[in-house]
């Protein structure tokens, strides 16, 4: 009784991390080459991994955000949009698999 037991607790624990939570790369960056806050963290099940990031040209700024969100992501889900905003270029991705944001 007790091995049939921990058998079925040990296909439990496998299988809420088969079903568990989506992880994404956090954090933001304004100077090139500087990032604060990064880091992972754990997504609700509805939420997607995105990436935000506005190239100035400028030698010094470079402009990135990365988290979870199920907003941002209402038109992005699985893709990336790519635009420019007054000669800048920017992209906006998102997707839903663990850590696919890093940017």
């Amino acid at each position: 009784m007790l091995k049939s037991f921990n058998f079925f607790l040990l296909c439990l624990i496998n299988l809420t991390n088969i079903t568990g939570c989506l992880r994404c790369y956090t954090g933001f960056k304004i100077i090139r080459g500087q990032s604060f806050g990064g880091g992972e963290v754990e997504c609700n099940s509805n939420e997607f991994c995105y990436n935000a990031t506005a190239a100035s040209g400028n030698v010094l700024l470079d402009v990135g955000k990365a988290g979870c969100s199920q907003y941002r992501c209402m038109l992005a889900r699985n893709n990336c949009i790519k635009n420019e905003l007054g000669g800048v270029p920017v992209s906006f991705c998102c997707c839903d698999s663990d850590l696919c944001n890093a940017g």
